[in-house]
């Protein structure tokens, strides 16, 4: 982390989980803590944060992966605005597949859609 920010855009993202991590937190044996992330080229401090685009979220009692609200997992997005827990992708996305994604750690459900 460089700074703290309301609303920054990324380029070329990549959307990671901690997949041990997020099953502690799933399965309740830990409370939440920092375990994923959005990981890109910082390019701007969005002022007024553009809020179009595809909405990902994560969630880990929901999901092991972060997803678009079709519970379809992002893989990457060519530019994402972050602001506050939402995640707003344009340009070119990818979705992982069953081939592409990260396996799920433990048995905690999750509601991902492949």
């Amino acid at each position: 982390m460089l700074d703290y920010r309301k609303a920054v855009v990324l380029k070329d993202a990549y959307f990671n989980v901690s997949q041990t991590c997020r099953e502690k937190i799933a399965s309740g044996q830990e409370s939440k803590h920092p375990m994923a992330s959005v990981d890109g080229v910082l390019t701007e401090v969005a002022v007024d944060a553009q809020t179009w685009g595809v909405e990902v979220r994560f969630n880990p009692k929901r999901w092991h992966l972060f997803c678009d609200m079709n519970d379809r997992p992002v893989w990457y997005a060519s530019e994402v605005t972050l602001v506050g827990h939402r995640a707003y992708c344009r340009g070119e996305i990818v979705f992982h597949t069953q081939d592409t994604a990260p396996p799920k750690a433990g048995d905690a459900e999750s509601a991902v859609v492949f």
